[in-house]
Formats: structure tokens, sequence, C-alpha cells
């Protein structure tokens, strides 16, 4: 089990007080002959890394008695009794109904056929009320379309006719990616409430200094990296753990490969691609994995939750990495190596803050 702090812990004796509140013994993997009596060989259970998706324990549970704490079901056998209804005795039948009772209950209804029925409430329309923000498909000829093309160089095959936005009109903020079946079922329902859908891949980040005011996604990197051509840097280890551990790290930190790449890559949105299959490492991944960055005039900063740091560090083989985070930006010695100024460092701090 993996604590906050970055800690791999065996089993729960090893864990501390501190962390106690926290991790519980429920979270290790029982003993083998635990295992074996609750026939853990029959159950599946699914990792989120493995699909990319949530995380799922499988097995198949049969109903063998009534719960312990719910009241057993009565017998089938029903005795005719004689109950007190209004000071007054009548038969019960099998069913559990007063026959008198019974009788008065049918002479009230016969009189009241007559009577004007109770009033309905008037239905409301739900679709009227509240009305879902459009899905608006774009194509090649959408103004918007060409920036981000030339920018990242897309690959022809690229199917931007299933890019939607929920913008009709005014400025685009957001671009989605779905499937051809999404689209039909959207475009062909009109009676249809589809509340959300699609991957998010572009995310609106304009700045004086870049062409394209859109930015990738790393919710959609894998749907989108196959079909980028450019603004691609390729990343060692050791680069991974300076961009994940620093503040904006300045690009004369990364190793001599990488900081020539950033040198001749302008400023804006990139993705860093890491690969281990060369690498001699304890990394958990062996197809390595792409962060979408950000890539200023000179340093450089990742476009991911700081969560998400934490995992790609361990995808690296890194560990004791909570000593190794860094929240404090680059020296101004630092700065005044890499043959800038301060007020041009300020100056790039702002222009990727509007990517996030």
């Amino acid at each position: 089990v993996l604590s906050k702090q970055g800690n791999w812990y065996d089993k729960f004796s090893d864990v501390p007080v501190s962390d106690s509140a926290m991790i519980k013994p429920s979270m290790f993997p029982p003993s083998e002959s635990e295992a074996k009596e609750m026939h853990l060989d029959r159950c599946i259970r699914i990792f989120p890394q493995d699909q990319n998706t949530g995380g799922f324990f499988v097995a198949v549970l049969q109903k063998v008695d009534q719960l312990k704490w719910l009241p057993k079901q009565k017998s089938d056998d029903v005795t005719i009794q004689v109950s007190k209804v209004g000071g007054k005795t009548g038969k019960v039948t099998e069913d559990g109904i007063n026959e008198k009772t019974l009788s008065e209950e049918m002479k009230r209804n016969s009189n009241n056929e007559t009577a004007e029925p109770p009033s309905k409430k008037a239905k409301i329309n739900h679709k009227e009320s509240f009305k879902e923000d459009p899905y608006v498909f774009i194509s090649e000829e959408d103004s918007i379309w060409p920036d981000i093309r030339d920018f990242f160089e897309m690959k022809k095959s690229f199917p931007v006719e299933l890019v939607f936005t929920r913008t009709k009109t005014g400025k685009k903020r957001t671009l989605y990616l779905a499937s051809s079946a999404i689209k039909d079922i959207i475009r062909n329902n009109d009676t249809l409430r589809v509340i959300n859908t699609g991957v998010k891949i572009f995310s609106r980040s304009e700045s004086q200094h870049v062409n394209c005011s859109f930015r990738i996604n790393q919710e959609g990197i894998e749907y989108i990296h196959p079909y980028v051509q450019k603004r691609k840097i390729s990343f060692k280890k050791e680069d991974v753990i300076v961009l994940l551990t620093g503040n904006n790290p300045l690009d004369v930190r990364f190793s001599p490969s990488t900081h020539g790449q950033l040198l001749k890559t302008s400023q804006g949105c990139c993705l860093f691609t890491y690969s281990n299959e060369d690498e001699s490492s304890d990394a958990m991944e062996t197809h390595g994995f792409t962060i979408c960055g950000w890539k200023g005039k000179y340093s450089v900063r990742p476009l991911i939750p700081k969560s998400d740091h934490t995992h790609y560090l361990l995808l690296c083989g890194e560990e004791g990495f909570e000593n190794k985070l860094d929240n404090t930006s680059e020296s101004m010695t630092e700065v005044t190596e890499a043959n800038s100024s301060p007020s041009e460092v300020q100056q790039e701090a702002d222009d990727g803050s509007t990517s996030n």
C-alpha cells in the first residue's frame, strides 16, 4: 500500500501511527489460508492502469440463507381470527381483511362514483424548463481549426469531423472528440437529452507569443498523440524527474539532448514523451508515457494536476520523491546563467499562466 508521502508498506504492522487513520488492515492482501477459505481464485481484480478505467473487484455471490438481522418470514398457515373493529367484532379472511370493514368500504366507494374526480397536477415539461448546451461539430473549414492543424502539424487522417464544442455563438473554449457512433446518436435523436459525452482534447490558452489559441489536454492525450507530428520532445528519466520535481525548471537543467530540442521549439504547448525501453530502470511501465506541457522562453512546466506528478514519478521507478518536490521557483543566478533577465522570466510566467 502506498501512502500519500510515497512510502510503501508490505503489511499493516509496518504502518506508523501517523498513517493508521488513512491506511486500514483491509487494504492489505489476506494470508494464504484466508484467501483459500474465501476462494479468491474465483474473483477478478481489474486495475485502473491496465485499461485506463476505474478499479473493479468482480465476484459472483449466491445467497444461501436469510440475513440474520432481518425478521423471519411468517408461516404460510393462516388461522381464522375474530378481531374487534370499532368496538364490534368481525370475521377476518385469510388475506387478513376484515369482512365487515371491507363491505363498508365498498359502500363508500359506490357512493363516490358520481362525485367529481380530484384534479390532476399539471405535468412539467423538463425539456423546456432546462436546455443543455448544444453539440456543435466542426469541420476543416471552421475558423479555429487551421491554426491548430498547422501549429501541431496534425495528420490528414485526423477525424476533425468528430470534434465538437458546446458553444454555438461566441468564443469556443473547449473542443471534444467523440466516436462516429456518438455523433450519429446526437444528430439523429432530437428528443434525446445528452448531459455529457466525448473526451476533452483542446482548451483555449491564448498568449501573445504563441500562434495558436488552443493547447492539448492531458485527458485526451492518448487519442490525439498519434496524430501530432510537431512539438514532440523526447525526455529521459532524469528529464522527467526535473520536470515533475521542479517549479517551472529552466531548460538548461535538462540533459543536453533534451535541451537542444527545447531550443529548437517555439513557445507554446508541447508533448513531452518518455520511453524506458532503452533504459535499465525499475520503471513500472514498458512503453513509457506522454505528458502535456508548456514551453516558455527559458523554462518549461507540466500541464497536469499536482497529484499526477507522483503517479508519473512512480512509473519511472522513482521513489522517495516526497523529499525532492520543489515548491520554489528557479534562482536568479540560474536565470542569469541562461542569459535572460528577471523581467523576461516574469513575462514568461505570465504567458504560461493562461494554460492552466
